[in-house]
């Protein structure tokens, strides 16, 4: 972030396809979810965090299941984001890096938003190093881009209001039962 901490105003992002088919992983079935249950700071910042991705659900809830006991599941909802205030980052850029480092640094962040979902690249483990590097320092943006640009970068949707998660419709769940 290079010397201080700005908070950009991000704006709405309008989407094209307003109903998604999304999946949360976890040890426990989802049917009603809160988004403000978060208690450490994630990617962006507190909410409840989804995919479009089954297979990459599937993962999070073979870890989950790992990490906490219990049996992975993974739980299955519409969402319609026609009346709900969207930002989506589209690639993996200067906004991107700068809002994961905001929110990751600080989980009071969520409440000063005025979004209900997020959507954009996931940064794991790896990338968190990467992200690190970058915050105190030891990368410049370009090098830091570079160096997240090189992974295959899954994509996430947190849901961070009230509003957004009650325009999820829950469709089921399914219990993992080839973990390895």
């Amino acid at each position: 972030m290079g010397g201080g901490r700005l908070f950009r105003v991000y704006e709405r992002t309008r989407c094209n396809n307003l109903k998604k088919i999304i999946y949360h992983g976890s040890n426990i079935e989802v049917r009603e979810p809160k988004w403000n249950l978060s208690v450490r700071t994630l990617d962006f910042g507190k909410g409840f965090y989804t995919t479009e991705n089954y297979g990459q659900a599937k993962e999070w809830a073979i870890k989950k299941a790992g990490r906490f006991g219990n049996i992975p599941i993974v739980s299955k909802f519409e969402i319609d984001l026609t009346e709900l205030k969207v930002k989506k980052f589209e690639k993996v850029n200067r906004d991107w890096l700068d809002f994961i480092c905001i929110c990751r640094s600080d989980i009071s962040v969520s409440y000063d938003r005025d979004f209900d979902v997020i959507i954009g690249a996931v940064a794991d483990d790896y990338l968190y190093d990467v992200i690190n590097l970058y915050e105190n320092g030891s990368y410049d943006f370009d090098y830091a881009i570079k160096r997240l640009k090189v992974n295959i970068l899954f994509s996430q949707v947190c849901i961070c209001s009230e509003k957004g998660t009650s325009k999820l419709k829950f469709l089921g769940s399914e219990v993992i039962a080839d973990v390895e």
